[in-house]
């Protein structure tokens, strides 16, 4: 996608997520893509392979910013 940044998340999450770019920043904190990925028409909703949604992994994580984020962005949500 254009324009948005490339981060290096390190090696401590498994390879699978490159499919799950918003899961994957979601879990580590990154509020930057989130966003970015939010505002470009990424489904917040959307199940990984262990039938996570992004919130779920900020959560399990301890990620207060992004579930924040991602609460605000379902409570707007007219077909979540």
């Amino acid at each position: 996608m254009e324009g948005v940044q490339r981060v290096d998340f390190g090696d401590d999450v498994p390879p699978n997520y490159e499919a799950y770019p918003l899961h994957r920043a979601a879990s580590m904190g990154n509020t930057i893509n989130m966003i970015i990925l939010l505002e470009r028409g990424v489904s917040p909703n959307e199940l990984n392979f262990d039938c996570l949604t992004p919130l779920h992994e900020a959560c399990v994580r301890n990620r207060v910013e992004c579930a924040e984020i991602l609460l605000k962005v379902w409570s707007k949500c007219k077909y979540c």
